[in-house]
C-alpha cells in the first residue's frame, strides 16, 4: 500500500523533546518578566492556525512555501544601512535543506548590496542553542557581527 498524502502526524519527535520546556520557559518569561496572564490555555502549535495561514506572496492562493526574497532585496536596496545576519543548521531536520542558500541566492541586489548579509552555519539543527558548542559560536557570531561597523 502506497504512503497517504493526506495523513496528519500526532506525533513529532523533534518536537516532543523541547516543546514542554520551552513551553515552561515562555510561561516564566511572560509571566514573571512580562507580567502576563499565563494561566489561561493555550495551544503552543496549532496545525489549525497554520492551515489558515496565507504562505503565498503577491497574487499567489492557496498554502505552500513561501519565499520572501523579494522583500527582502527590496528591503536591501531601500535601506542602505540594512545588514542581515543569517544562521543556518548543516543538519536540520525541521526545515527544508538549503532553502536558507536558496533563498539567498535568489536576492535581487547588486553584490556591493549583497556583501551586508551574512551567513553562518552551525553543526546543529535552525535551533542551535540547543548544541551547547553551537550556541556559544552564534554568540560569538552575532557579537561580531553586532559590533561590527561597515
Amino acid at each position: 500500500m502506497a504512503a497517504s498524502r493526506t495523513r496528519e502526524w500526532e506525533f513529532d519527535p523533534g518536537i516532543e523533546a523541547i516543546a514542554a520546556p520551552y513551553t515552561m520557559a515562555a510561561h516564566a518569561y511572560m509571566s514573571e518578566a512580562l507580567g502576563v496572564d499565563t494561566q489561561a490555555r493555550d495551544e503552543v502549535l496549532s496545525m489549525d492556525a497554520h492551515k489558515q495561514w496565507d504562505w503565498n506572496r503577491g497574487d499567489g492562493k492557496g498554502n505552500s512555501c513561501t519565499c520572501t526574497s523579494g522583500d527582502l532585496s527590496r528591503a536591501l536596496r531601500r535601506t542602505p544601512h540594512l545588514r542581515v545576519f543569517v544562521a543556518s543548521g548543516y543538519y536540520d531536520l525541521g526545515t527544508p535543506y538549503s532553502a536558507t542558500d536558496w533563498s539567498l541566492a535568489q536576492l535581487d541586489v547588486p553584490a556591493s548590496v549583497l556583501a551586508r548579509v551574512e551567513h553562518h552555519y552551525y553543526d546543529a539543527g535552525h535551533m542551535m542553542y540547543t548544541r551547547e558548542a553551537d550556541m556559544r559560536k552564534l554568540k560569538r557570531d552575532l557579537g561580531a557581527w553586532l559590533g561590527n561597523e561597515r
